[in-house]
């Protein structure tokens, strides 16, 4: 069952960017390592949307998905004319169109469930409490 999440916040760090995803309903926080920083000037984004617009082509939805090595990719589903069309893409490309447009983010519930951190009082009462 694919499972609506959102992008919580992100940590950049020298060679990479951890991004959050959270399932509000379950309460459940799932690390997303990518190869570089969310907010870099560098996103082609805005460019592609601009694109995919002028073909009369609309993302419905970001897919993440896991694979066999247990490392995360997604699919950016497009529709056209009330046809859904899959495209595979590297996770940090799908982000992209998030952070910068209102498109939701879907992920199977075993992946959250397996990879994901349940987020309870008592985790955050000792994370509060660390140096």
């Amino acid at each position: 069952m694919l499972k609506k999440v959102e992008i919580l916040t992100s940590i950049n760090y020298s060679f990479y960017t951890t991004v959050y995803l959270f399932d509000r309903e379950e309460k459940i926080v799932l690390p997303a390592d990518i190869s570089r920083d969310l907010d870099s000037k560098q996103t082609t984004s805005g460019f592609v949307k601009n694109i995919l617009a002028l073909l009369q082509v609309e993302i419905n939805n970001i897919q993440i998905l896991i694979r066999e090595d247990e490392t995360l990719f997604s699919q950016i589903i497009l529709e056209k004319d009330n046809e859904l069309m899959c495209i595979p893409a590297e996770l940090v490309e799908s982000l992209e169109f998030v952070k910068n447009w209102d498109i939701p983010i879907l992920i199977e519930s075993s992946i959250l469930k397996k990879q994901g951190i349940k987020i309870t009082p008592e985790l955050l009462r000792e994370a509060l409490e660390q140096d």
